[in-house]
């Protein structure tokens, strides 16, 4: 039998999207829950389906980003990019290099296939820069995915390198 999730209905447009969640578990059910929907939906549902599918389960459920530097000579800048067409909500926190919190934690919700860029992460939290410290980024509401990245950008040529989150 086929529900409907208002929320998601309201941002995709499809119909019966509820049996989505029990299609990341039940092929079978996946397959007759697909045959039900009308043609019309069965490429969107199919192309959402092999996303979550393989994609492996907890993946950027939370992690890190290391070599955070601000200083006279560079600053970091923070991206976050939702990856599964849903809305997701995350919380980021920023640590010196011995681990302790410099200052409350931030939330930020991505809607679906959003990206942001953080000028300047230790600007955003109001904290003065440092060298070594390090950004974890966790998802705490919504259905979506999201891959996270810094760069840490030389003052003096421009030159940047990119920094990957690191699952925790």
């Amino acid at each position: 039998m086929i529900q409907e999730h208002p929320d998601i209905v309201a941002r995709t447009g499809l119909q019966g999207v509820l049996t989505l969640f029990s299609i990341l578990d039940s092929t079978d059910r996946g397959q007759s829950a697909h045959s039900e929907l009308s043609s019309s939906h069965h490429g969107a549902l199919r192309d959402f389906r092999m996303a979550r599918r393989d994609r492996p389960r907890g993946l950027h459920e939370r992690g890190v980003l290391i070599h955070i530097d601000s200083d006279a000579n560079s600053r970091s800048n923070l991206g976050i990019v939702e990856t599964d067409g849903l809305t997701v909500g995350v919380e980021i926190r920023l640590f010196d290099a011995l681990g302790r919190s410099l200052a409350a934690p931030e939330r930020m919700t991505l809607g679906p296939w959003e990206s942001i860029q953080i000028n300047d992460i230790f600007a955003f939290f109001s904290v003065s820069g440092q060298r070594n410290a390090r950004i974890e980024i966790a998802r705490d509401s919504g259905f979506g995915g999201f891959f996270a990245y810094a760069s840490v950008i030389d003052a003096e040529s421009g030159d940047a390198i990119f920094v990957p989150v690191l699952e925790l």
